[in-house]
């Protein structure tokens, strides 16, 4: 018996899904968070692109060649191997700013990968509670339905014994097919929202799985400029485009290395296939090492330089507009959360209050309904304030819930 009730314990953990669970399967298999991740992936593969500047570069080679006519300096057919190290020693910098930029390219796609993975808890959140909401809706339909079957079926026999008029029969029909509709309509709803949570968990949800409901303590927010202040600070989309910027500065510095000179260093090493001779002088070695040191210096080429610095420039005028464009949008963002709180708290406590009195007055009419103190419309009143109250009742939480989920997305908590 003991293991009966341990298998059937695991087989319901098995098909039952928590909050934290369907955050956990959309972090791994949501098609938005992978494509941030790959784009990080490819940022860093630029970095290191980048990195290969500060190392040497090192070139085998074979030549071969076949002339028809050949001189006292040269032969036919001739070959030689060549091994060739080069490494910049100095270019103005350009190799270390846009080092730079690359860095600051992939803290700001980290930063979007933050920012990606903030939005998916968030919409899983909001999917997991309407669902949960669409799921008591259902209940409290079938509770109201079962309610309006029962006053039917009771209706029906006072009507029998001609105790009420038949219209007050057939106005609780009337309500009765109501619940049948609505109660239809809260099963559509309950399909449509648990085709969103598949959706957002990037995988679907099996029919034989279970939402599991929830009930967490609900903390009060700091004040309005205390999370204006957080937000600014910590939102990762906001750093993101300061990063972007620092990549924009460093780009302008790259953009200067044409005003400096470019000195290299480079050593050869070739394998000739014989040496030769002329006059009893060496022409060609037959192994030769070689090292050269070159420096130029571009005096003019067209103005590019200045050209590509302008452009870097406007680029950084454009980031700040999208650094102070985002600063109003945050700002805008928090006002809408924190009154979405606000307005969701003050329904929780409004809703809790309603549902007792609604619960109550249908318990009151509905006794004096079955004394004959009351016409069928008062009770069919009460049925539905009830409804309408338990239905808001559910909801409150769950409202409240996600706008103080939202108002730790928005202040980037």
């Amino acid at each position: 018996m003991k293991t009966l009730i341990l298998t059937l314990t695991a087989t319901a953990s098995l098909w039952s899904l928590t909050l934290d669970e369907a955050i956990g399967r959309a972090t791994e298999h949501a098609p938005a968070l992978l494509k941030a991740q790959s784009q990080v992936r490819y940022a860093q593969s630029n970095e290191m692109g980048a990195q290969a500047a500060f190392h040497p570069t090192l070139d085998a080679g074979f030549n071969w060649r076949d002339v028809d006519k050949t001189t006292a300096f040269s032969y036919s057919p001739a070959y030689h191997y060549s091994l060739t190290a080069k490494y910049n020693l100095f270019n103005g910098l350009a190799d270390k700013a846009t080092l730079d930029a690359s860095a600051a390219t992939t803290d700001a796609q980290l930063l979007l990968l933050t920012a990606t993975e903030a939005d998916l808890k968030l919409a899983v959140v909001n999917a997991y509670t309407a669902y949960l909401k669409a799921q008591k809706a259902v209940q409290t339909r079938e509770e109201s339905l079962q309610s309006l079957e029962r006053s039917y079926h009771d209706t029906k026999v006072r009507y029998e014994q001609g105790i009420v008029a038949k219209n007050e029969l057939l106005l609780i029909d009337v309500q009765r097919l109501a619940a049948e509709q609505a109660l239809v309509a809260a099963k559509s709803a309950l399909v449509r929202t648990r085709s969103d949570l598949g959706s957002v968990l990037g995988g679907g949800l099996a029919p034989e799985e279970t939402v599991e409901d929830f009930s967490t303590a609900i903390s009060e927010p700091l004040p309005f400029d205390a999370l204006l202040a957080s937000t600014y600070a910590n939102r990762s989309e906001l750093q993101a485009l300061y990063r972007l910027r620092d990549a924009l500065d460093a780009q302008y510095t790259a953009a200067t290395a044409g005003f400096y000179p470019r000195v290299d260093l480079q050593a050869d090493y070739t394998i000739n296939d014989k040496s030769l001779q002329f006059n009893g002088s060496t022409v060609q070695h037959e192994k030769l090492f070689t090292t050269t040191l070159n420096a130029s210096w571009n005096l003019y080429r067209g103005r590019a330089d200045e050209a590509r610095r302008r452009g870097v420039l406007e680029l950084i005028a454009s980031q700040n507009a999208d650094i102070a464009a985002m600063k109003l949008d945050l700002s805008t963002q928090l006002t809408n959360v924190y009154e979405a709180y606000r307005v969701a708290k003050s329904a929780r406590s409004v809703a809790e209050r309603a549902k007792e009195s609604a619960e109550e007055n249908y318990r009151i009419t509905k006794d004096r309904y079955d004394y004959g103190e009351v016409d069928t419309l008062t009770l069919l009143t009460a049925q539905s304030d009830l409804t309408a109250a338990r239905n808001a009742y559910n909801d409150a939480y769950y409202d409240l819930y996600a706008a103080s989920r939202a108002i730790d997305r928005v202040s980037g908590k």
